[in-house]
């Protein structure tokens, strides 16, 4: 397109991706008169090639002769958009001669007794005036409104372009306001009115500014367009128009309330109107049915959030209404981040009050209700997680904790045991409650993890001798079934109270099991025919795993509990119970003025408990017997409880909770640091009282002062200038073809959210003009070219800018590859080609880090089910790098987010295992697991496990791994 060009409007837009006929095809099908099917098939090919740029200007005879004087009305309406969307003026910008003769067809049409005829006609007659005016202005007193409506669109066209040729359009547009009854003509004449005469239509308004409300939606959205433009002209009377704006927020149109909502926020800052645009935003949010309007609202909530946070805070209660009628799971997402942003210490105890009761409302929903148990476990959670960051942000109502651990045994366990986690930890002053309600509801708690994570809480606060009594009696009912009456007899004789451990662990052992055997009381066995019989304490044991192996044969599965668990082999679970009750028995131990009666005890009882879990582990008549691991930590535990350990060993094992603490408080800094980093990004707009900088004025006196300059790119978020680089477009420039090529071209890649632009430079370096020129481009992956090759014409030496649009619709990379065609003038027929080379889409154009919570991260994991799994190989030797240094040149290189806390990977190590997790901006989940290690030759040494839902970026971010280590570039701090 040439610099004195200009890009032409277009009503329609229609994409046909088809081949088009040639135009002696398509002149016969226009030509043929007998066949109005044919005609209309002819036709409406041709409007679909004017319409995506490719011109058939000869055959605007053919379609005035044959087509515009038929009767049928789909050929009239056809030919009608034919003369709208053709080009009516010549390269002078005069009217074509040949639209002359359309004129006095038109001004028939004009008068036809069919009134959709009629008003269709006067659809684009701003060019072909003269005789048509008087038949124009008679239209807009038709007795159809579809006529008279198009009239007034008629005569804004008319009047815009030509206004000497009907100069009386607004007052005959101002009476044309005062008589028409139909909302949707007097819409497009009050419109017409406001931009042709304002006066006028200030006028107008102000005489029917009391019946605004009982004007149709259409007419009222014109309106709220007028007062906007006057409230701002005219501030003295501003709060006049707003209390007109403010009377239309009962309208019952959507549109209405949508739009005065946002003309309220534009010209006012009170907390009135604030507050009232806000209350009409939920108010759609309550009453609309798209979710995709709703979504659209939710973002003007969250732009008036962070403009006006102490005005939206007092709505946040209304917000929350929205909840309860939403079930669409993204809006439900937003509406809690939003309400989650806005909670004060005022309103934060409504808030949590109001949280709980949609908490309970999910839990009888799903219990009741044939309902999406996926998306509701999902609400639950993040129900879960909005609580959570109530309660460590606000303290004062840290309490709700207690009532939320009743949902333990729900879906949402996992989350709900993390918050008891982190609550148990901040606020010490809840231990107590929080144990005795954990100990309350552990039998009910049906999932390995949360019992992983319960265990862990009761073994690491339980530090009075009543908790670790309580949370000790808690573990040990919970296997009692699978324990059988294995336990210390509780009537040790009182001789017993000098009982003390020995140093060797094996007299220990065996002390503690002979009292556990010799004190063991008979049982009675209840037989199948009926009959008791008397069995002892390791009978019952052996009966009861006898049991237990036949009940799994015959059910599919034990129940959800902690017996059930051990009886399925959860080796991990069972090292977790036995390091947890080691830990109360230790802790027991150090306790000062507990008898050694008690101490003794809960030490054989633990002891017995490991000794069972082994023992049931390594069955031989079991399929799988217990890994290596597990039973060396749990004879550690034994060792430590029947032996002295020094006083650093049974610190490491006691007082993990320390490390825990330490990771709460480097994720509270890590917080606080964002949010100051997020303050100080928004203070830093320029400032009242700073220099306004004019480039046009610099000279050397302003040397000393620093001026940028402004380039709209920096606005467009062009990775370019985002990352810093200094090249700018330059260093996104591709060569396509070689300098010694007949047609030297070079492209301009510029990649935004959903396409990529070429432009592309193509220059003649011939002495020679080249005819039909064409730049064809193809793809590979998930690309598509949106427009179809035009053909150019080249002067030697000329130069030529070619812009390609390409749709990408998935974060894969892609690859853009083609040739130039043309023609050379004096080498006859002959067709020259030139290959270009290859453009590359990087998929790191689309991958951005993200951030999600571990329970996030372990669903996603186990989900996706494309894994792309690329070993790790490094020349590069220990001394030059560490581990942690290579897993950052692995984040940077595929630009994704290290989860794994800062603190879990600090010092010096052998091993690095940390999690990897990033969004495309197509919404698309990246998940990755970096596992390397030392080797003893120095080398690195290990494998990075990509998994995403779709194959394209697994292979891609594997791609640009595997790229980079054969590249063999040394990592960076």
């Amino acid at each position: 397109m040439s610099s004195n060009e200009q890009e032409k409007q277009c009503t329609q837009l229609v994409f046909y991706d088809k081949g088009f006929p040639t135009n002696k095809e398509l002149r016969a099908q226009l030509e043929n008169v007998n066949d109005p099917e044919e005609q209309f098939e002819g036709l409406k090919k041709l409007v679909l090639s004017e319409l995506n740029g490719e011109p058939q200007n000869n055959l605007l005879m053919d379609v005035l002769k044959y087509i515009l004087p038929s009767n049928d009305k789909r050929l009239k309406k056809l030919c009608m958009y034919y003369l709208e969307t053709i080009d009516k003026n010549d390269k002078n910008g005069k009217l074509r001669s040949e639209m002359i003769l359309a004129c006095s067809h038109i001004q028939r049409l004009l008068e036809h007794p069919n009134e959709y005829v009629q008003g269709f006609a006067l659809r684009f007659e701003a060019d072909l005036l003269g005789p048509l005016i008087p038949s124009v202005k008679k239209s807009l007193e038709h007795r159809h409104s579809y006529v008279r409506k198009n009239a007034v669109l008629a005569i804004f066209s008319i009047y815009s372009d030509n206004d000497q040729l009907i100069p009386d359009a607004p007052e005959l547009i101002e009476d044309f306001l005062n008589t028409e009854p139909e909302v949707a003509a007097k819409r497009n004449a009050f419109i017409m009115l406001f931009h042709c005469d304002q006066d006028r239509a200030v006028k107008y308004l102000r005489s029917i500014i009391d019946q605004i409300q009982t004007t149709g939606d259409l007419f009222q959205l014109a309106i709220l367009n007028l007062l906007k433009k006057m409230a701002k002209n005219n501030p003295n009377e501003r709060t006049k128009y707003l209390k007109v704006i403010s009377s239309l927020l009962d309208s019952k149109s959507n549109a209405v309330l949508y739009q005065c909502a946002g003309t309220l926020v534009s010209l006012s800052a009170s907390p009135v109107a604030i507050k009232a645009a806000a209350s009409c935003y939920i108010k759609l949010l309550l009453t609309h049915s798209d979710n995709n309007v709703k979504l659209i609202v939710l973002d003007r909530i969250i732009e008036l959030k962070e403009r006006y946070p102490v005005v939206m805070q007092q709505v946040v209660m209304d917000l929350l209404r929205v909840l309860s009628n939403n079930p669409d799971m993204d809006i439900k997402k937003k509406v809690l981040e939003t309400a989650m942003a806005l909670v004060s210490s005022r309103n934060v105890d409504t808030v949590m009050s109001a949280l709980k009761k949609e908490l309970q409302k999910s839990q009888s929903t799903s219990e009741t209700v044939e309902y999406d148990k996926q998306n509701e476990t999902e609400y639950r959670r993040i129900l879960v997680k909005t609580f959570h960051e109530c309660a460590i942000k606000f303290p004062e109502v840290a309490h709700h904790v207690l009532s939320v651990m009743d949902y333990l045994s729900d879906t949402s366990g996992p989350d709900v045991v993390l918050f008891v986690r982190e609550v148990v930890d901040t606020f010490p002053k809840l231990r107590q409650q929080i144990l005795d309600k954990l100990c309350q509801n552990f039998s009910r708690i049906q999932a390995p993890r949360v019992f992983r994570v319960a265990l862990w809480i009761l073994g690491d606060y339980s530090e009075t001798q009543d908790q670790i009594q309580q949370s000790f009696d808690t573990v040990k009912s919970a296997l009692k079934d699978l324990l059988g009456t294995q336990t210390v007899h509780q009537d040790l004789e009182d001789d017993d109270d000098n009982l003390s451990v020995k140093s060797s662990s094996s007299s220990a052992y065996s002390k503690t099991t002979t009292t556990t055997t010799t004190s063991a009381s008979n049982k009675n066995l209840l037989r199948a025919d009926g009959t008791y019989a008397a069995q002892t304490g390791f009978d019952s044991a052996a009966a009861q795993t006898a049991s237990a192996s036949s009940s799994k044969k015959e059910a599919a599965k034990p129940p959800a509990s902690l017996k059930g668990f051990v009886e399925e082999n959860n080796f991990y679970l069972s090292s977790v119970i036995c390091n947890t009750i080691c830990k109360l028995a230790s802790r027991m131990h150090k306790l000062e003025g507990v008898s050694d009666k008690i101490v003794n005890q809960i030490k054989a009882d633990a002891m017995l408990i490991m000794t069972v879990i082994v023992k049931h582990s390594s069955d031989p008549s079991k399929n799988y017997r217990m890994d290596r691991d597990t039973q060396e930590r749990i004879n550690l535990c034994i060792k430590l409880l029947s032996q002295q350990p020094s006083q650093q060993v049974t610190d490491i094992i006691v007082n993990s909770k320390t490390a825990f603490g330490d990771i709460l408080k480097q994720k509270k800094a890590k917080e606080v640091q964002e949010q100051q980093d997020k303050e100080n990004k928004v203070t830093s707009a320029s400032q009242p009282d700073n220099l306004i900088n004019i480039t046009q004025l610099k000279g050397k006196k302003f040397d000393a002062f620093e001026f940028e300059e402004e380039d709209i790119s920096k606005a467009t978020s062009n990775a370019a200038f985002n990352n810093g680089q200094s090249g700018g477009k330059l260093s996104r420039v591709t060569q396509l073809t070689g300098f010694s090529d007949p047609v030297y071209a070079e492209a301009l890649v510029t990649v935004h959210q959903f396409d990529i632009l070429l432009d592309v430079l193509v220059i003649n370096q011939t002495n020679h003009t080249l005819q039909n020129l064409t730049l064809e481009l193809a793809t590979v992956g998930d690309l598509k070219l949106c427009e179809r090759p035009q053909t150019y014409t080249m002067a030697p030496k000329s130069k030529q800018r070619i812009k390609a649009n390409i749709k990408v619709s998935s974060t894969e990379t892609g690859i853009i590859f083609g040739n130039i065609v043309y023609d050379q003038s004096g080498a006859g027929n002959e067709t020259s080609c030139v290959i270009l080379n290859d453009v590359h889409i990087d998929i790191m154009d689309y991958i951005a880090p993200a951030t999600c919570d571990d329970m996030q991260f372990r669903a996603m994991w186990f989900e996706f089910e494309w894994e792309n799994k690329i070993p790790v190989k490094s020349n590069v030797n220990a001394e030059e790098v560490s581990l942690r240094q290579y897993l950052n040149f692995i984040t940077k290189a595929t630009n994704m987010n290290c989860l794994t806390p800062e603190l879990a990977l600090a010092g010096e190590c052998e091993f690095l295992s940390a999690n990897l997790y990033a969004r495309s901006s197509f919404g698309e989940d990246a998940l990755a697991n970096v596992s390397i290690e030392k080797l003893p030759d120095g080398k690195i040494d290990g494998f990075v496990r990509i998994r995403s839902k779709t194959q394209g970026i697994a292979l891609s971010l594997g791609d640009k791994i595997t790229k980079i280590q054969k590249a063999q570039v040394a990592p960076s701090q």
